[in-house]
């Protein structure tokens, strides 16, 4: 979902390798709603309607990234980083700015995302040009994280958002995995803006999530059945030493789907040492061979799900023993995709009473969410809601045109 944006007025588009008939389309469509496009001429000259707004990128944003040019659309607009989106064909444009205060979007007909690009997501990934007017008109994002933000007690951001797929391999394993979202870790400056990434974290001690997840885990697993049918579904299982908090979920998912529940069917052999610290190859070595599968008979798809892919160690690992005993084909299906903590960014609001960070609280009696400061009850100082403290995020958070005027 669009963690940085409030009042969507402005498109930023890279121009490479968009047609002159796509380009023409969403200038018509942005500038008929009474919204602005500025283009960003890159390396290669491409025609354009009359009168556009035009920035070109200089070998400097191509080295540095698209700051300088954030900043002179700004200064040609009158408007704030977080009433634009940056839009490009080509994820390499979009890496750098995913961790400035404006969101992203990529557009490009590949259904597949690339797996060296999936830990510096864009806010959207979409195959369809139609849909980028669209985000000046409804509130979307990806499913699993619009799905699990309650803006009240009863109303979630949106019901309904978009799925990514990529592909991850191992030395014998070809996985592909549907994902519902990103995920960012506590030291990620989008950490206390995130519904989702809290309530995964809330999950690894408590049931609490359970039936939301349940929900998300559904909604994505329906839509792959309607394409191959799923025979079974199981879950990467936890160490013998920790408590198997997916296998709840895999059996109210097979009860709702009318599957098999192939939990009993996958275990972990041993308390293999916490992946934290290890780096992407010492986590492959570190499962190898650490789960065991066994089946009766052989089915032909096969749902594998876990709540957060980050090298994608152990979901390989658990897909090459369901393969090898007998299993045709492997999914992978997770609430969110691990993003690269962007610790240089400091991004927070604070109390007006105490000065202390605000921070994101999930409502224990239900699924609303708040803002308020470490001792907010102690101190007795005032919380926000959740649209109220994001908002505040945003705008807090942007970029200042003052003192920005430096040259390279």
């Amino acid at each position: 979902m669009f963690l940085k944006t409030n009042e969507l007025q402005c498109l930023l588009v890279y121009l490479d390798a968009f047609s002159y008939q796509e380009i023409n389309y969403l200038n018509e469509k942005i500038t008929n709603m009474g919204k602005q496009i500025i283009f960003i001429q890159t390396e290669e000259t491409v025609k354009l309607p009359n009168n556009s707004l035009l920035i070109q990128e200089t070998f400097q944003d191509r080295v540095f990234g698209p700051r300088k040019i954030i900043e002179s659309a700004m200064r040609l607009t009158d408007l704030a980083s977080y009433q634009m989106i940056l839009v490009s064909k080509d994820h390499l444009k979009l890496k750098s700015a995913v961790h400035l205060p404006i969101s992203t979007v990529l557009f490009n007909e590949n259904p597949h995302i690339n797996y060296n690009d999936i830990g510096n997501l864009p806010d959207l990934k979409l195959g369809n040009i139609r849909g980028i007017p669209e985000l000046f008109k409804k509130t979307t994002g990806y499913f699993s994280e619009v799905f699990s933000t309650h803006l009240s007690k009863k109303s979630k951001w949106s019901e309904s958002g978009y799925i990514f797929k990529f592909f991850a391999h191992s030395e014998k394993t070809n996985l592909e995995i549907i994902s519902g979202g990103r995920y960012f870790g506590p030291k990620h400056s989008l950490y206390e803006s995130s519904q989702l990434s809290k309530r995964i974290r809330k999950s690894k001690n408590e049931t609490s999530q359970d039936n939301l997840f349940n929900d998300i885990f559904f909604s994505i697993i329906k839509v792959i059945n309607e394409v191959q049918n799923v025979n079974g579904i199981t879950r990467v299982p936890s160490r013998p030493e920790k408590k198997d908090r997916l296998a709840p979920i895999v059996s109210l998912l097979s009860k709702r789907l009318g599957t098999v529940d192939l939990s009993p069917n996958l275990s972990c052999k041993h308390n293999y040492p916490p992946h934290k610290n290890l780096n992407k190859e010492q986590r492959f070595m570190n499962v190898k061979d650490q789960f065991s599968a066994r089946l009766h008979n052989s089915l032909d798809h096969v749902v594998l799900i876990d709540d957060v892919f980050t090298t994608g160690a152990t979901m390989l690992e658990c897909a090459k023993e369901l393969y090898n005993a007998g299993i045709k084909k492997v999914t992978g299906v997770v609430l969110g995709v691990n993003q690269f903590a962007d610790e240089f960014m400091d991004r927070f609001i604070s109390c007006e009473k105490c000065g202390g960070k605000l921070q994101l609280f999930l409502n224990k009696r239900n699924y609303s969410a708040f803002y308020g400061c470490t001792e907010y009850q102690e101190h007795q100082c005032p919380t926000h809601s959740y649209g109220d403290g994001l908002k505040r995020m945003v705008t807090e958070n942007s970029f200042d045109l003052v003192n920005t005027n430096e040259e390279f």
